[in-house]
């Protein structure tokens, strides 16, 4: 008998061991291939918000770019008017020995067009040009006026003058100097931008050009077909040009060469349609560098699931429910970790929505090394607010978030889309204003504390609201690093402070 339950009970060993075996592969084969798929899904989103944000972020740069040229040639065209506000008696010969004079000393020659005409005739008396074609020079001048960013008209006695800069010329401009910068941007994973602009959007043969692609600098400016295909017979301009066509963007997949290594991979891509350059703008990432990733989450799991197995032995009830449970939980970590690693990747801080430092150094040393250039001045604010620890000690650090993020909101509400606000650290934030003049920049700063004073948030049936105190410098020609504007700043924001808070205060 006792030999007998020796005998069950080394069967019931044997049987249970297997029983635990074949759990611990049933289980560690299903909760592998669930955690890999939705660990394999939540990669592919935050890949493709990054890619749409990277290609968004770029058409906006664009976009910035072109106001700024326009405003350099607005000035340009206001200096123009003052000095012919100086010849009121200006005759024709006159007109047109300044335009002459003008077009050959400047350092925008070619850039400028210039028409003197007849008033009474309407004759043209010079239009180096050929702007106007037919004999009534007002009437074409009106209709041409729309070809032009900026321009000007003025009317000497019997003579006229009409000057401006066509759009073509800041778009050329904007185009090289947007080409440069994409060439010498750095994304990670072997990740480049890269440009095709439309000739053709019934597609076919030449129907686009190569205009900018750091992996193949020597095909720039080569001629594309949508019959072209990758090494899986794939078509992938026609692809995109049907989605364009469609949408106005894209994402999709083809095989292409790797930037860093002779070798083809598929790669995912998001392409859009800037309409005003008839350029389709992509971005995107060879898939097989998501691998990390996934083998990382593989290896999680596996010692995981593991020590799930071994308590599912005693307690198989209980573990169903802790597996899942934990299924959940490390699913749900895994994703937000995942998309903070890509919140960060795309330089913006999740709790003000303010872009973050590492970002705002890059830019300051951008700045110092275009004001050395000779480029327009930059305005740095020091942003300090005033009460944030008194918040928080007394309605919690939930509510300082939200004063935060409000404060943040508001001074977004007031500055140009061109305008830039970082997160310096804690409740510091650093403002950066290409082009306002020294002059204008307290009584501008002074607006912007007034609109935080004004604003607030409710919260648990509370109204806070807070104030600033903002310091401002900009760059000195005796400036040896970047940040040396901020220390001024800084040391203005703490004179605001302690004159009373709630100020503005400049440092030169």
């Amino acid at each position: 008998m006792k030999d007998r339950y020796k005998i069950l009970l080394l069967i019931t060993a044997v049987i249970s061991a297997l029983a635990v075996l074949i759990i611990y592969v049933a289980f560690d084969k299903y909760f592998n291939e669930v955690y890999k798929h939705n660990a394999e899904l939540s990669i592919l989103e935050s890949k493709k918000d990054f890619l749409k944000f990277t290609v968004d972020n770029q058409i906006i740069r664009i976009e910035e770019e072109i106001a700024y040229e326009e405003s350099l040639l607005e000035d340009l065209k206001n200096e123009i008017s003052l000095i012919l506000d100086s010849l009121p008696t200006a005759n024709s010969t006159e007109l047109i020995n300044f335009c002459r004079r003008y077009t050959e000393t400047r350092v925008h020659e070619g850039a400028w067009t210039f028409v003197v005409w007849d008033n009474r005739t309407s004759k043209i008396l010079y239009d180096p040009a050929g702007l106007i074609r037919g004999i009534n020079a007002a009437a074409e001048l009106e209709k041409a006026k729309e070809m032009f960013a900026v321009y000007g008209i003025k009317e000497f006695g019997s003579s006229a003058l009409f000057y401006g800069v066509k759009h073509d010329v800041i778009d050329q401009k904007v185009k090289k100097k947007i080409a440069t910068e994409i060439h010498n941007s750095k994304f990670p994973l072997d990740s480049y931008i890269w440009i095709n602009e439309v000739v053709n959007y019934e597609g076919g043969d030449n129907y686009a050009i190569r205009r900018v692609h750091p992996n193949l600098k020597d095909t720039e400016g080569m001629f594309l077909s949508t019959e072209m295909k990758d090494i899986k017979g794939a078509t992938p301009y026609l692809t995109e040009l049907e989605g364009i066509k469609k949408d106005g963007e894209i994402f999709f997949s083809y095989h292409f060469k790797k930037k860093t290594e002779d070798r083809i991979a598929e790669k995912l891509t998001y392409a859009k349609l800037y309409k005003r350059y008839n350029w389709i703008i992509a971005f995107g990432m060879h898939l097989e560098d998501m691998a990390k990733y996934t083998k990382r989450t593989e290896e999680q799991s596996k010692g995981i699931i593991a020590k799930l197995t071994l308590v599912l032995a005693a307690l198989i009830a209980l573990l169903m429910f802790v597996s899942h449970a934990a299924i959940v939980y490390l699913e749900n970590r895994y994703h937000k970790q995942r998309r903070k690693e890509f919140e960060d990747a795309a330089s913006i801080d999740p709790t003000t929505g303010a872009i973050t430092r590492r970002t705002a150094e890059q830019f300051l040393t951008e700045e110092l090394d275009r004001f050395g250039q000779g480029g327009s001045g930059t305005a740095f604010i020091m942003v300090d607010m005033d009460n944030l620890k008194t918040i928080n000690d007394t309605y919690g650090h939930d509510a300082g978030d939200e004063i935060l993020k409000n404060t943040v909101d508001t001074i977004k509400a007031q500055i140009r889309l061109e305008d830039k606000i970082f997160r310096w650290g804690g409740d510091e934030f650093v403002i950066a204003c290409r082009g306002l003049r020294i002059e204008n920049a307290v009584s501008v700063c002074e607006k912007w504390v007034k609109a935080v004073r004004e604003s607030g948030i409710d919260h648990d049936g509370n109204r806070i609201s807070t104030t600033v105190s903002m310091g401002i410098s900009y760059f000195r020609p005796d400036d040896k690093e970047s940040t040396d504007v901020i220390d001024r700043a800084d040391e203005a924001m703490y004179r605001a402070k302690r004159g009373g808070k709630n100020r503005v205060e400049l440092a030169l």
